[in-house]
């Protein structure tokens, strides 16, 4: 069978043209209208977020990846539907028509109910633009025939994965990641006979390891993985079947597996060893040969397991499909309009409730005079932040203090949507993180200090979270601890000097923990 790709004839108009021209033969109806269009109000924001998200110089690879796996997707429903139908020509008289498919409209429920459940609790935008996706192939679903419907699932997957989550996925699957992987990875050194090495110390020792453009919880891994496998499942044809999602469970376990080894590689390098730098250095090449052999097994299943798919359309399945008639399709219209204007009514309800208005204020802070602290505005991208995500309270002090000096931000939030990871405004100041990692002369489990280096610059940076009772150098566990009903109220320390800094150095701590002790009075004094 030829794979062979007539890539003028995906990108041209004329197919396009042909879709639409054949939707209008067929009279598209109000209906659909209406439904379409409560649809797209409904992912109002999300869409809006996808479409500035791509907008970002750092997200232009994956809108070019978007475009190409959706102009294939395109081009495969053309061929099944329009330019090569079925004998008797029945999908494309029904092309428009909506159908009682089962799945795609448990699909679509689910996925609807699941978004507006996610925007009402939690909001994080990556996990409501799954449910956005999914939400609109399921719909499309109603329209197509079954098969053609199943058979791009897959590229929808892959169509999701392109999507512009970027350090965001991290952000909030990363901390459960690390932490289930730190916990195996303590269980196996606790039998390998190194003991008393707890998961928090873990995290630390993987962190101060790790470049700023690898992910230590092994999700960009994991992520990755998966893109592989449903583009090599796409590009070989083969069946879901059980045998399929075994191999997909195998090639997971397998991806976790490696990350977990590399973990305990690194830390007994760093601990029994005594070789930091020699951890430093294997921490890249071990994640890339773990994800290479993990990639290889996983093609080499799919070459030998799963079966090929079967391209051509059952026309047994679409004759009957085309029985349900039009009084399956008012049905649908008597139900799916009704559900997505009540999902909509409750999404505005979630949109007007009011949050604590934004204040820059100061915190009074009382540091030693020799700090000589000057108040300093804030930057317009912290601004901007704040006042688009009404932070609780926010204070900007420049500071000199024995040959140091630089700024501080200190930003207290009831929520954790209100803080953010300093890196995004540092990087949207224009700087390049060279390095980051956790100071390994402040490496314990009540206060890691996240420290970052930058290229072409001579500056240094150091920040962290803290509540009443827990300090963290990590977005993602600062927003779980909330999210978990742990802790509500938290300040960001956010710190950039004006020079490179040897972070062993006592003088460094010393500062550190000065800041760290007046915060923890600023907090107490919250309660």
């Amino acid at each position: 069978m030829s794979h062979s790709i007539n890539i003028k004839n995906i990108y041209s108009f004329q197919n396009f043209l042909s879709l639409f021209k054949s939707l209008f033969k067929n009279k598209v109806r109000i209906p659909d209208i209406v439904l379409w269009s409560l649809m797209i109000i409904l992912f109002s924001r999300t869409i809006l977020w996808i479409g500035k998200s791509f907008s970002y110089s750092s997200n232009r690879l994956s809108l070019i990846i978007l475009i190409g796996i959706t102009g294939l997707l395109i081009q495969k429903i053309y061929n099944k539907t329009i330019k090569n139908p079925l004998p008797g020509n029945q999908v494309k008289s029904k092309i428009i028509r909506l159908r009682l498919n089962w799945p795609p409209l448990i699909s679509l429920i689910c996925s609807v109910t699941c978004y507006i459940l996610l925007e009402y609790f939690i909001k994080i935008n990556i996990f409501s633009s799954l449910f956005f996706a999914l939400s609109m192939y399921s719909l499309l679903g109603l329209y197509l025939p079954f098969d053609v419907w199943k058979k791009g699932l897959i590229p929808v997957i892959l169509i999701i994965q392109t999507l512009p989550f970027g350090n965001n996925f991290d952000t909030y699957l990363g901390f459960p990641m690390r932490m289930f992987s730190a916990e195996i990875a303590e269980q196996a050194l606790s039998a390998l006979g190194i003991a008393n090495i707890s998961r928090e110390t873990i995290i630390i020792i993987e962190n101060s390891a790790a470049q700023v453009d690898l992910s230590c919880s092994g999700l960009k891994g994991l992520w990755s993985g998966l893109l592989f496998f449903f583009t090599a499942t796409w590009m070989e044809q083969k069946r879901l079947n059980l045998r399929w999602f075994v191999s997909l469970i195998l090639f997971f376990t397998a991806l976790t597996a490696f990350n977990i080894l590399r973990i305990v590689i690194l830390v007994i390098t760093e601990t029994a060893l005594l070789m930091p730098k020699i951890a430093a250095a294997i921490h890249i090449p071990l994640g890339l040969t773990g994800f290479i052999f993990a990639c290889i097994f996983a093609w080499f299943m799919l070459k030998n397991g799963s079966d090929k798919s079967n391209n051509e359309l059952s026309p047994q399945k679409c004759s009957s499909e085309d029985k349900a008639g039009k009084s399956a399709s008012i049905k649908l219209y008597f139900f799916l309009i009704p559900f997505l204007l009540v999902a909509l009514w409750l999404h505005q309800e979630r949109n007007t409730l009011q949050f604590s208005a934004y204040a820059e204020t100061n915190f009074n802070l009382q540091l030693p005079a020799s700090f000589s602290l000057k108040p300093v505005p804030l930057t317009k991208l912290e601004s901007s932040f704040l006042q688009k995500n009404r932070g609780d309270k926010a204070v900007k002090k420049k500071f000199k203090w024995n040959n140091l000096s630089g700024t501080m931000l200190i930003a207290l939030n009831h929520n954790w949507r209100n803080h953010h990871s300093p890196e995004d405004c540092l990087t949207g100041e224009g700087l390049t993180i060279k390095q980051s990692a956790t100071a390994t002369v402040l490496m314990n489990s009540s206060f890691p200090v996240k420290t970052l280096t930058f290229e072409h610059r001579d500056l240094a940076a150091s920040y962290w979270f803290q509540s009443p009772s827990f300090t963290t150098d990590d977005f993602s566990s600062r927003v779980w601890a909330q999210v978990m009903g742990k802790e509500k109220t938290w300040i960001l320390v956010s710190i950039l000097f004006d020079k490179q800094i040897d972070w062993e150095t006592k003088k460094m701590k010393v500062f550190h923990l000065t800041l760290f002790r007046e915060v923890k009075r600023i907090l107490n004094g919250t309660l």
